[in-house]
C-alpha cells in the first residue's frame, strides 16, 4: 500500500485495449491529478492528458480538430473548475462537431445529484461517476464508455 493508500496490487482485469488509448482529463486538484496519473500508469496503454480547466479542455479539444493534436477516446471531465466549469465546457466540446460530437464525456465530481446529472446529460455527457477514483472505478469507466472495438472483456 502506498502513502496515497492506492494499492499496488490492484490489477486491471477486465480491459483489454486494441490499441494505445488517448484519454484527457480535466481537473484542477494537482492531487486528483496526481493519483489518476498513478492509476491510468498501471494500464500501461494509456495516453493521458491533464488540464487544469474546462477551458483548457475545449482548447485542447479544438486543437484536435485542427490535427494538431490526437483525438481523445474519451474525456473525464470535473464538473468544477475555475475558468470553465465541466459542463459549459462539454457543451462547447459538442458543438466543435466532427469526433468530438461522439468522444465519451464522463463527469467526474465528488458531489453528483439528480439535478446535476440532468445537467450533464443536457451538456452531452455519457456518464458520471464520483470521486474518489480508484482503479476498479477507472476500469468500469474505461468498459463502459469505449467502444468495443478498442476494449474488451476477456470471456
Amino acid at each position: 500500500m502506498s502513502l496515497l493508500g492506492i494499492s499496488e496490487e490492484v490489477k486491471t482485469e477486465g480491459f483489454i485495449p486494441a490499441r494505445k488509448l488517448n484519454v484527457l482529463f480535466a481537473e484542477d486538484s494537482v492531487p486528483t491529478q496526481f493519483i489518476v496519473k498513478r492509476l491510468i500508469k498501471r494500464f500501461g496503454i494509456i495516453e493521458l492528458v491533464c488540464v487544469n480547466d474546462g477551458k483548457s479542455a475545449l482548447e485542447h479539444c479544438e486543437k484536435c480538430m485542427k490535427g494538431n493534436e490526437t483525438i481523445p477516446d474519451i474525456i473525464l471531465m470535473d464538473l468544477q473548475m475555475p475558468v470553465m466549469d465541466g459542463l459549459e465546457s462539454s457543451r462547447r466540446i459538442r458543438k466543435l462537431g466532427g469526433e468530438m460530437s461522439t468522444v465519451p464525456i464522463v463527469a467526474v465530481s465528488s458531489g453528483i445529484k439528480s439535478m446535476s446529472q440532468k445537467d450533464c446529460v443536457k451538456a452531452g455527457m455519457s456518464d458520471y461517476v464520483a470521486k474518489p477514483l480508484n482503479q476498479q472505478l477507472l476500469t468500469k469507466i474505461l468498459l463502459d464508455n469505449l467502444p468495443q472495438p478498442l476494449i474488451s472483456s476477456p470471456p
